[in-house]
């Protein structure tokens, strides 16, 4: 599956953050989410399992899922014009408009549940990660990427925000903390993966019973 010809000819403007600088590492980061779901879960314990996408914008995400693996799909986001769109290019996709700090599903729902670069962006991201815990069915599986603010990168990124007074909607992560926030939350065994140059993490959550 070439990951590069999908996104050009997914034609949305939000997926043209994908065509955008940093590229190479958005690429990378759907590259790597795919490889982990198709090593962790066999082919055969897969088909017909329910996968929850939050903060779906457009999409793309699903799109790229749909094509390699044979889900039940279900994506969320806040933005009307989004999951709009989403309908329009996929329909054979569920798509809904909710906010993830209110879930607008019953416990133990979803065998994944992804969300990527979407957590830093919720005021009570705490409540949204109860909630995600909430719908996932015991030895379900959560897939995040989140970014890291550290070094050279963060202080940039910090000051950038203190600069357009956006400190409160879109906060990165502390690298040094992440283990032991997710730990507290979740109460699940985690694996954490770095992007490349340390822009981010993809920690995966297993709720296993």
């Amino acid at each position: 599956m070439n990951l590069k010809n999908i996104i050009d000819n997914y034609p949305t403007k939000y997926s043209l953050e994908y065509k955008k600088f940093p590229r190479y590492h958005r690429i990378w980061r759907l590259k790597k989410i795919l490889n982990i779901i198709s090593t962790m879960i066999s082919s055969d314990r897969i088909k017909g399992k329910k996968l929850l996408d939050i903060g779906c914008s457009d999409g793309l995400f699903l799109h790229i899922i749909k094509k390699q693996f044979n889900l039940k799909l279900i994506g969320i986001d806040r933005n009307k014009d989004a999951i709009e769109l989403a309908l329009k290019l996929n329909s054979n996709i569920t798509f809904k408009k909710a906010n993830a700090e209110t879930l607008p599903f019953e416990n133990d729902s979803f065998d994944f549940v992804t969300c990527f670069e979407t957590l830093e962006h919720i005021p009570n991201r705490e409540h949204a990660m109860n909630e995600i815990v909430r719908v996932l069915k015991p030895n379900g599986m959560i897939i995040i990427s989140i970014p890291i603010e550290t070094g050279l990168t963060g202080f940039i990124k910090r000051f950038a925000r203190s600069i357009l007074k956006t400190e409160d909607s879109h906060r990165g992560f502390d690298e040094k903390n992440v283990k032991n926030y997710f730990n507290n939350l979740c109460k699940c065994d985690l694996e954490i993966y770095k992007t490349p140059f340390n822009i981010g993490e993809i920690i995966v959550i297993k709720n296993e019973e």
